[in-house]
């Protein structure tokens, strides 16, 4: 166990935080295994991952993960940090924040909506098995299998940590869990050849020359038996769960009706911003620089002879002067073509980008940025960040580079 025994004893010198450093990224990796999955550590510096495995995120599973984060921030409180090297100082600094942040939420380990449509459970669990779990051989492809079959337990967890939270009255509102619903739903209604789990595994074990074609059929037809058997039955027990949750939920949104919500909201902006500014504080700063981004924006517009009395008005009127119909030179046709030529112009803009990404950072990620029309049918629900206007002339082509530079700069995809 992980936790058991007596913590080792401090040795102040330089070495000896090096290899609290690699004990504290090898503890946190058998604990969570997809987070070591989603950061490529597998076979990095002698690091394994338990590739065959997923996060115990039972309430026990959690518990784990507290008393971690409270083993090391002793442990990084004995050490004096005059005797740490400049850069070890500042990685030991970086650690505690984060580890005071955690133990901070501790109280509000019940306040997330794990059944979030845009990064709760569902989201996270499809993103590491079709964007970070590696198929490469065929023990990822048997470890792929076996987390497919891990789904019941992960399923068992999320209900009892949802359960916690409905004795707790921590509900989400209606509309939440009815966008959930619509998630669940359109997975659950997607047949398993062409659901994403089966159509990323077999995208990408056909592109592999190390497995015959016989295995390769064969281990597809584990995916599926899988997805049917295993799988979408779990599924279904949270779909009947939300469904006899959603009479008992409301429809106030914002996180004051929970119970400590006003300090829960000042966690949050703590947690999120690094500061120690007040929430009317932080409203404040942002009328402030809305009010400046404005005044900007509308000489701008005075430049290009747009009319209007104020801001809202010159908008409108902005708007109505770049519509397809207005200016059709400013959008990509509405056709197949179309599409083509925004998910080209896309990764145009991305290759440009990265291109000079040496000249403003000095670590780069391994991972590039590319640019893929979605899978998901409709609603996009992303293994990673998605941007699906219904229509290609909804978005003008003078707007895509602002589209880029905010969504495939390294610490989006960090």
């Amino acid at each position: 166990m992980i936790f058991s025994g007596t913590p080792p004893v401090i040795m102040m010198n330089y070495k000896d935080i090096e290899k609290l450093f690699d004990g504290f990224v090898q503890d946190y990796i058998r604990l969570s295994p997809e987070a070591g999955a989603e950061l490529g550590l597998d076979g990095y510096k002698g690091l394994q991952v338990a590739n065959d495995q997923l996060d115990d995120i039972s309430i026990a599973g959690v518990d784990k993960i507290y008393n971690f984060y409270k083993k090391y921030k002793n442990l990084w409180d004995g050490y004096d940090p005059k005797l740490l090297t400049p850069s070890q100082r500042v990685s030991r600094d970086i650690l505690l924040k984060g580890l005071d942040y955690e133990l901070q939420g501790e109280k509000f380990r019940y306040h997330t909506y794990i059944i979030n449509p845009g990064y709760g459970f569902h989201n996270r669990l499809t993103t590491l098995m079709t964007e970070h779990h590696k198929i490469r051989n065929l023990k990822d492809c048997g470890d792929y299998i076996a987390r497919l079959r891990l789904y019941p337990t992960k399923i068992d967890q999320v209900l009892e940590q949802l359960a916690v939270r409905e004795e707790k009255k921590l509900i989400p509102p209606v509309f939440i869990i009815e966008d959930f619903q619509w998630v669940i739903d359109e997975f659950l209604n997607t047949p398993d050849t062409a659901n994403v789990l089966y159509v990323s595994f077999k995208n990408r074990i056909d592109a592999l020359t190390v497995i015959d074609e016989k295995t390769k059929t064969a281990l597809c037809a584990e995916v599926q038996q899988a997805l049917g058997a295993i799988v979408y039955p779990a599924y279904r027990r949270v779909a009947d769960y939300l469904a006899a949750l959603k009479p008992k939920a409301d429809d106030k949104a914002g996180v004051w009706k929970l119970a400590d919500g006003d300090e829960y909201y000042r966690y949050c902006l703590s947690y999120h911003t690094t500061t120690d500014m007040t929430p009317e504080a932080i409203h404040q700063l942002g009328l402030k620089k809305v009010k400046r981004i404005q005044g900007e924006i509308i000489g701008l517009f005075k430049i290009l002879g747009i009319k209007g009395k104020n801001y809202a008005e010159m908008m409108a009127n902005y708007k109505a002067l770049t519509t397809d119909s207005a200016a059709p030179e400013l959008y990509y046709p509405d056709n197949e073509e179309g599409k083509l030529q925004t998910l080209a112009g896309y990764q145009a803009l991305i290759d440009s980008m990265e291109s000079r990404l040496p000249e403003m950072f000095s670590i780069l990620p391994r991972a590039r940025a590319r640019c893929e029309p979605s899978l998901c049918s409709r609603k996009p629900r992303p293994a990673h960040f998605t941007s699906r206007p219904s229509s290609t002339v909804r978005r003008p082509v003078f707007s895509m580079p602002t589209s880029v530079t905010v969504i495939s700069n390294p610490p989006c995809r960090a």
